[in-house]
């Protein structure tokens, strides 16, 4: 009895294991604002958004970036007409949208997406 309570949760554990390993994408990932400048850096080439509201946006943002408002109701929209082929920084306020939104560009089939961790608040 013992032995398939073991068996049980070793099946569950790798089954939880393994749906979270296909989750992870190596082309998404959220860094500091110095891992972020230099991967900036090392494109010539790239889109950065500004996930923020227009009123946020407006108040001073990173130099070249594009506003595309993650509450509004067509954001996905918006993203469509981005190049997914180039790399994309993204960054929000204090990087809980941009997260978000850096999960919706993979999903969306962005081939690297990169988040500001701390968001424009970091960058400052």
């Amino acid at each position: 009895m013992i032995i398939n309570r073991v068996v049980l949760l070793l099946m569950f554990f790798t089954l939880i294991m393994g749906c979270n390993s296909e989750k992870i994408n190596p082309d998404c990932l959220s860094l500091e604002k110095s891992v972020f400048k230099l991967e900036m850096k090392k494109h010539s080439n790239f889109q950065l958004i500004d996930v923020r509201t227009p009123e946020e946006y407006n108040n001073g943002t990173i130099e070249n970036a594009v506003n595309i408002n993650f509450y509004d109701n067509n954001f996905n929209e918006q993203l469509s007409g981005l190049d997914k082929s180039l790399p994309t920084f993204v960054y929000c306020h204090s990087g809980g949208r941009s997260y978000k939104a850096m999960e919706i560009m993979c999903e969306l089939g962005f081939t690297k997406v990169i988040d500001l961790k701390g968001g424009y608040s970091s960058w400052n």
